[in-house]
């Protein structure tokens, strides 16, 4: 467990400077490893969009960082879609989504890619999480994220 949270300690302090990099220089083409696809996501994927993601790896680049932002960034532009800005702090969650997620559900394809969501709760929010499956790659590809208010009961 120790090399577990060692693991995700060094590879959070990356994610934080890849943030900052992506963010301070627009035109950073930078991209970080977030860890192997667990055998848990590989077997929700594979029942999902029948391909096996085996062996495969999380990616995130700095256009993909910059575009969450840019899109579900903005309080105003968000708030007119029922939905919360999302920020850096957000972002940085990455990691914990995509392996503690509450859900997996099938996203909206891609053009001629398949994408998944995942889907996790926090007290200020549930944060949505879309991946791009390329057929044929070493990679999942983060490419979106945005937050909708907790429903609350009446």
């Amino acid at each position: 467990m120790e090399n577990q949270f060692s693991f995700f300690s060094i590879l959070q302090n990356k994610l934080n400077k890849e943030i900052e990099k992506a963010t301070l220089d627009n035109q950073s083409k930078g991209k970080i490893y977030l860890g192997k696809v667990s055998e848990k996501v590989v077997i929700k994927i594979k029942s999902l969009v029948d391909i096996d993601v085996s062996n495969r790896i999380h990616v995130l680049s700095d256009n993909d960082i910059r575009h969450m932002l840019n899109e579900h960034g903005d309080p105003k532009k968000e708030s007119k879609k029922n939905q919360i800005a999302i920020t850096e702090n957000d972002i940085s969650k990455i990691p914990e989504i995509i392996n503690f997620y509450d859900n997996i559900e099938n996203g909206n394809d891609n053009k001629s890619e398949k994408t998944i969501r995942y889907i996790k709760n926090y007290d200020d929010g549930i944060t949505y999480l879309v991946e791009v499956i390329p057929e044929k790659s070493k990679t999942l590809k983060i490419k979106t994220m945005w937050k909708k208010p907790t429903r609350v009961a009446n």
